[in-house]
């Protein structure tokens, strides 16, 4: 579903395409409007993938404190961060179609800043949700060897 969505992104904004081959009344904000509601979508969806990692390690936290209460921080913070994201997205651009609309007089915030600011936060909240098993994994009962092994086939998926 997501290869799908991103060639008909690409295919209704042209993009890769020389432009001779692009029609001449061809509206131009098509492939914007399509980037904002992907924009719009993407970052919740990471958002509730690194949220359901983290109730799967609550199961887990019940026999560390610190784990559980850091599950239970990074959640809140997760939320915060997707809700304050998808709101600051939504409304960087007030009216909301000026965004792809060519032409409009609209007020914006600074799209930059506002996206390596949430990117950033992004970042920090992956490494925390990344850094939690960790005090798990390095207190197991198993052979140097096993436990080594396990904290290898992790860091991959953490990439």
């Amino acid at each position: 579903m997501p290869l799908t969505q991103a060639y008909l992104v690409l295919r209704a904004g042209y993009w890769g395409v020389h432009e001779v081959d692009i029609p001449p009344r061809l509206p131009p904000n098509i492939g914007v409007f399509w980037n904002f509601m992907m924009g719009l979508c993407g970052s919740p969806t990471l958002g509730i993938v690194k949220a359901s990692a983290l109730i799967f390690l609550l199961r887990f936290g019940r026999i560390k404190r610190r784990v559980l209460v850091s599950c239970r921080v990074l959640i809140a913070f997760n939320l915060a961060h997707v809700v304050t994201f998808f709101t600051g997205f939504l409304f960087q651009c007030w009216p909301i179609e000026s965004r792809w609309m060519a032409g409009a007089s609209a007020k914006c915030l600074r799209v930059d800043v506002l996206s390596l600011t949430m990117a950033g936060l992004g970042i920090v909240a992956d490494i925390l949700t990344l850094a939690i098993p960790f005090v798990l994994f390095l207190e197991l009962r198993v052979s140097k060897r096993a436990r080594n092994a396990l904290l290898g086939v992790f860091l991959l998926g953490g990439m």
